[in-house]
């Protein structure tokens, strides 16, 4: 029995649509359930496989052209007539935008489908053919037992998945690009960098089916890659920001951004942008941007502002015809001094502008994938830096995901099929063939190296502000009040230690359980672990652990010697942090200091 207060939640596979049912009165679930008693609520779940969300348009499609919404969106197009009918089938504007009012001679019925009347003199619908009140609906035949999870939701676009039905997929209609805007074109060492990137479809219906993943590099003007970072596409647009690193040695830099898709299309560079990246002992020349107006135009409330005083402003799109249009804009505010543009022979008509594709290009042979999803790559190397064969046991976020790699000659493995979707961490442990532990393991985002010469640009001048270069740690330590680095905000709360000073005295290295997936249980803990101290692996449940000499380590809360590490060992409270230490090269030593509040874990 289901009470008013419970309902039940359903996903139909084939639809991609997770369906939850309300109840208007209790239900017995032994006997049939009528749709007068029930209301149904929809959610579209995302598929970022492009082969099930073709699958599921086409399943969609055929419940849509079966649908009474189908069938009335025929009556306001005309496709479906009553010539024999002195009044026929009557169409007229509704009280809102979008809205229609439909008569028919009722019952209307459809051959095979049923028939579909109305309860009100006339019945309100959308364009779609969805009707505005579900009440005033009458059903009877095929369309009344419809079953609730066959069905749409009511603002499901039908038109949209009938266009979609038509396409033809070849190279041309499948064709992308990344359009980059930067919050500026210079920054000082140690700022962050926001963009927006938007992508530019040939046929926009296409693009749920097209890249998920945005790659961002930082080149030098050789070409080097100093950073490279990835952002999932959403309803193709990506958002984000980037810390530019106080380190970086030179002036100018370029922005690249691409898609693996879009580098199929002639441009193999992808989009890149110059950016001057400065110690605050430099900046670029004072210049006054050209206007470059394109059928925009922004008012402010006022000429002159002072600082912190808010600034309105109304900004206005017009079409060629000076109609206005809906349209994504992005905004910023600057100063002079940061508004030295770079000189680009593209305009930003050409920004847009896509690649002419021969007809006859069979874009199944395309080099490069369409990124849904992205992939990790690694490798494995020796004591010498040499790649070695071996086995890799990568646990991607925590014990949930274990995946198992063998690893070839050239020490390189890849983790494919990895998602944007939360918390995001992996715990890599390698062995040689011969079983031993390896210390030396790399990880990186696959990316898409640049190909052919760079673009040339004219960076503006430099200038000095009249005080000396600094070195990275006075710009660090001389920030302008204002500037924030975002991974420098860390709060340390001052303990003491009750249980004093440790045996073993100062660790060789920490590590820090807050980031580790913890459910409580002391075997995920130790397995965890493993993926964070050198040289140690784990075995087996109750965990046995071991490290590279083949020794066992000595387990140990508050000096206390505990062997074997399982069961409840570990006990409740909060664990704040594991230390290593090796005292002997024959013995590694594990140390845990129980508090009474909070827990402290150490290897040694």
């Amino acid at each position: 029995m289901v009470d008013t207060n419970g309902y039940l939640i359903f996903i139909n596979d084939q639809t991609g649509f997770l369906f939850t049912i309300y109840f208007n009165q209790p239900q017995s679930l032994e006997n049939p359930i009528s749709t007068d008693h029930l209301q149904l609520a929809f959610l579209d779940l995302i598929n970022e496989v492009p082969e099930l969300i073709e699958a599921r348009n086409l399943e969609r499609e055929k419940i849509f052209l079966n649908s009474p919404a189908f069938t009335l969106r025929q009556m306001l197009t005309g496709e479906i007539s009553t010539s024999n009918e002195p009044e026929g089938i009557q169409v007229a504007f509704g009280k809102y935008p979008g809205e229609y009012l439909l008569t028919f001679p009722k019952p209307f019925i459809i051959q095979g489908k049923g028939s579909i009347s109305y309860s009100d003199d006339q019945l309100a619908l959308r364009s779609e053919g969805a009707v505005v009140f579900e009440d005033q609906l009458m059903l009877e035949g095929g369309f009344s037992e419809i079953h609730p999870l066959d069905q749409l939701p009511r603002n499901f676009n039908g038109e949209k998945t009938l266009q979609l039905a038509n396409i033809e997929k070849n190279a041309q209609v499948m064709q992308e690009k990344v359009f980059l805007q930067t919050d500026r074109s210079y920054y000082l060492k140690g700022e962050t960098l926001f963009f927006k990137a938007n992508m530019i479809y040939a046929n926009p219906l296409l693009g749920p089916e097209l890249s998920k993943v945005l790659h961002i590099e930082i080149l030098d003007t050789t070409g080097y890659q100093e950073i490279h970072e990835i952002f999932k596409i959403n309803q193709g647009k990506a958002f984000g920001s980037i810390e530019l690193p106080i380190g970086l040695n030179q002036q100018n830099y370029l922005i690249r951004a691409y898609t693996s898709w879009s580098l199929n299309y002639g441009n193999h560079q992808g989009t890149i942008l110059p950016i001057q990246i400065l110690d605050p002992s430099l900046r670029p020349l004072n210049s006054t941007p050209e206007t470059l107006a394109k059928k925009v135009s922004i008012f402010s409330d006022k000429q002159v502002y002072q600082a912190g005083e808010l600034v309105n402003l109304n900004v206005m799109v017009r079409d060629d015809q000076g109609r206005p249009i809906a349209s994504d804009l992005a905004i910023r505010v600057l100063d002079l001094s940061q508004s030295n543009p770079v000189n680009s022979s593209k305009t930003i008509e050409g920004s847009f502008e896509l690649s002419p594709v021969p007809i006859d290009t069979d874009f199944t042979k395309y080099q490069y994938p369409i990124e849904s999803r992205f992939t990790v790559k690694g490798e494995i190397q020796d004591t010498d830096k040499n790649p070695i064969e071996g086995n890799v046991t990568a646990l991607i976020n925590g014990l949930g995901n274990i995946e198992k790699y063998k690893v070839g000659k050239d020490g390189e493995f890849e983790i494919p099929q990895l998602s944007f979707e939360g918390d995001f961490e992996i715990a890599v442990q390698g062995t040689s063939k011969e079983g031993l532990p390896i210390r030396e393991i790399s990880l990186e985002v696959e990316d898409y190296h640049l190909e052919g010469p760079l673009t040339n640009f004219n960076f503006p001048k430099l200038t000095s502000n009249n005080v000396p270069p600094l070195t990275a740690q006075e710009i660090q330590a001389n920030m302008e009040q204002g500037e924030i680095l975002l991974d420098e905000f860390v709060i340390d709360e001052e303990k003491s230690d009750p249980t004093g000073p440790m045996i073993y005295g100062q660790p060789d290295s920490s590590v820090d359980p807050s980031k580790l997936q913890l459910n409580g249980s002391t075997s995920q803990f130790i397995y965890l672990l493993a993926g964070q101290v050198a040289g140690m692996s784990v075995t087996g449940n109750p965990p046995s652990i071991r490290f590279r000499n083949g020794g066992e380590p000595l387990v140990m809360i508050d000096g206390v010697p505990v062997n074997p590490p399982s069961g409840s060992m570990i006990g409740g409270g909060v664990l704040q942090h594991v230390q290593q230490r090796k005292l002997f090269p024959e013995s590694m030593y594990l140390l845990l200091s129980e508090w009474k509040l909070s827990k402290e874990l150490s290897l040694c």
